[in-house]
């Protein structure tokens, strides 16, 4: 949280996720997401990508994994993968994770947008993960 610092009891873990909206430049509506997570005890990063994406093909329609390949972010391996799926009313979407890790965070940059703007998702992905520094 930027505005704001405060102290919690022990038995907490940081799950965050920051949602950010934007338009495309033909005025479709995209998101931006930042999850952290913490990597389970005893799974590499891949074998949890594997699991987050058995559990997408229950949770979305058609869903697809379109990509996967090994980049590097901020100077760290990472997993870069890429989907499509439909909505409940049968629109095509675009779906970008970029897997990496942080000390025992697990780190995920989620671009999401309709299955047109997909260059423009991983432009603004790109972007994001071109520029992000870590904070030791």
């Amino acid at each position: 949280m930027n505005e704001a610092a405060f102290d919690l009891p022990a038995g907490f873990s940081d799950r965050t996720v920051t949602c950010l909206t934007g338009k495309s430049p033909q005025g479709e509506g995209v998101l931006l997401l930042v999850e952290r997570r913490i990597l389970p005890e005893g799974m590499s990063l891949r074998e949890a990508i594997s699991a987050m994406t058995k559990t997408a093909m229950t949770r979305f329609i058609n869903y697809q994994v379109l990509y996967e390949r090994e980049v590097e972010v901020a100077s760290r391996p990472a997993l870069d993968v890429g989907a499509r799926w439909r909505t409940e009313t049968a629109e095509p979407v675009y779906d970008r994770r970029v897997h990496f890790t942080s000390g025992d965070a697990w780190l995920i940059v989620i671009g999401e947008a309709p299955m047109g703007e997909r260059d423009f998702c991983d432009a603004y992905v790109d972007r994001v993960i071109g520029t992000l520094k870590l904070r030791e």
